[in-house]
């Protein structure tokens, strides 16, 4: 939620600029256009520049990306996949219940406890294992924790929001007229 703030509504011009010129050079122009005509279909069906986008996006402001890959019934083909935001997902723990490596994904984690929002529980993707339908492969930068990773420019938060809340400053400044927020009154009169 921070991270999102930080990038989209309450974050910095040039925090966002810094990022969206990160995510333009590495997506580039897109995909290089397939040579089949299978291939330029599956592209366009899948729509993969829109999604190397998002995954790039991810990747840049949370050091990880993640999307669903869909197999078809016999476990042979990869029939759709989509990426899937690394900020609606949580690390599932193995256990008696769930005895495979999975991921929780819920569309509002601050309300997943109301049943439209409750977490999903979704297979982590092995390429040893023959799954049929839903998994998720899930890339996070490598760590010294086995949790989730650093992202990449945490030390830099408090000036993000420095130079967002100067903005909001001088807008407020601007929209009362450059008038003062406070008056100085001397009632000795005339200082020294």
């Amino acid at each position: 939620e921070i991270i999102n703030a930080l990038y989209e509504t309450k974050g910095s011009p040039t925090h966002q600029s810094a990022i969206n010129r990160k995510v333009k050079m590495c997506t580039g122009n897109g995909i290089k256009t397939p040579k089949t005509q299978a291939l330029i279909d599956f592209a366009k069906k899948h729509k993969l520049n829109k999604q190397l986008r998002a995954i790039s996006l991810d990747y840049e402001l949370y050091n990880a990306f993640a999307f669903e890959i869909i197999v078809d019934r016999a476990g042979e083909n990869i029939t759709d996949f989509n990426a899937i935001p690394i900020d609606k997902l949580r690390i599932g723990i193995e256990s008696d219940k769930v005895p495979f490596k999975h991921m929780l994904f819920s569309n509002k984690w601050a309300e997943y406890r109301k049943e439209q929002y409750a977490p999903e529980i979704i297979k982590l993707y092995s390429a040893d294992e023959d799954v049929v339908g839903k998994q998720i492969y899930v890339y996070f930068e490598p760590t010294k924790s086995d949790g989730y990773p650093t992202i990449p420019y945490s030390n830099s938060y408090n000036f993000i929001e420095i130079e967002a809340e100067f903005g909001v400053f001088h807008f407020n400044n601007l929209a009362n007229g450059y008038a003062p927020d406070f008056m100085l009154n001397i009632a000795t009169g005339i200082p020294g």
